[in-house]
């Protein structure tokens, strides 16, 4: 209510002295004083006006603060009603020039809209983002603190909503850096809300167990594992299934849920640290790849060297007509 009290002090001003200059105009008409008297009561007049459109702002500004925040978070932007008092003060604008100075307005409108043109096609990005960040700041997909992933989930590409204007929003990854979207950018791009509709998530892991393992006992470690771990969620159970199925592993997706984004990367690896561990204190170990090698001895085929070679053809009937010197 405070906000309205300096419009409607200066609009009780305008009044009291509109009140003066009339009744001193009205009673020396003919006097030296009439046109400056009268000059003067279309520049109260005028000034009313703007007063007016300015009380009319405060007024709407009022009217809609309860709506404006709702659980601290705000509804309604504040270029909303500056987008507002801007159109407020046109209005009074062209009702002083058509009104109070009877002036014809048509090259006024036209002139203004000629310019209105002209600088909405030169800030034709700078409408978009300012009325997609209004559609944001209505419909609420994104708040302040809230975890946005893109693209392929990379950590480079998610980050966590520091600050909403009208022009952008700026997001931090969990690497320190600073990404900033246009909001009609951002309104045009497909995101995961990571922090909605809750601020916890199901993540999950793989891990390749050796196929003579039971697949029963398998998940009992697992899932012993999991609940070993602290800052797993506990009031969502976990869930493991089995993705594959070979002569060689048997390959289980391990679903677990983690309160927020930044602490995933650490109990992820705490989860998968105790899935080892567990499996190790039971015997078995994850799966990793086997090669088989067959050994067999294989004879050398040599000729003997020391066999008689004269007494070998000797005994061929082909060469035993030949004397002892010719078969040598």
């Amino acid at each position: 209510m405070k906000q309205m009290v300096a419009p409607a002090a200066v609009a009780a001003v305008l009044l009291l002295l509109m009140f003066v200059l009339e009744r001193y105009g009205g009673a020396g008409a003919e006097t030296a004083l009439a046109t400056p008297i009268t000059y003067g009561a279309k520049v109260v007049d005028a000034a009313l006006w703007f007063v007016g459109a300015w009380f009319l702002k405060r007024l709407v500004e009022y009217g809609f603060a309860r709506s404006r925040t709702v659980g601290g978070e705000q509804r309604i932007p504040k270029i909303t009603f500056d987008i507002l008092g801007a159109a407020l003060f046109l209005g009074a604008l062209i009702g002083v020039v058509g009104i109070v100075f009877e002036r014809s307005v048509d090259g006024l409108l036209a002139t203004s809209g000629l310019l209105t043109g002209v600088v909405a096609f030169a800030v034709r990005d700078l409408i978009a983002d300012i009325f997609a960040g209004i559609a944001l700041a209505i419909e609420k997909p994104v708040n302040i603190g809230d975890w946005l992933q893109f693209d392929d989930g990379s950590p480079a590409e998610t980050g966590r909503v520091v600050e909403m204007n009208w022009r952008a929003v700026r997001l931090v990854t969990v690497q320190g850096r600073t990404m900033i979207w246009p909001n009609n950018a951002l309104s045009r791009r497909q995101f995961v809300n990571l922090s909605k509709p809750a601020r916890y998530f199901r993540t999950a892991k793989k891990v390749c167990v050796d196929f003579s393992v039971p697949p029963e006992r398998a998940i009992d470690i697992i899932l012993s594992a999991i609940k070993a771990t602290p800052g797993v969620v506990e009031s969502q159970p976990p869930l493991i299934l089995i993705d594959e199925l070979n002569e060689r592993v048997t390959v289980f997706s391990i679903h677990f849920w983690v309160p927020d984004y930044p602490a995933m990367f650490t109990i992820e690896r705490q989860v998968m640290i105790n899935v080892i561990n567990f499996l190790d204190q039971a015997g078995y170990s994850p799966a990793y790849p086997k090669s088989e090698i067959d050994l067999t001895w294989r004879h050398r085929r040599e000729i003997a060297k020391d066999l008689n070679v004269p007494e070998l053809l000797r005994r061929v009937r082909l060469f035993a007509t030949l004397t002892e010197e010719e078969r040598l």
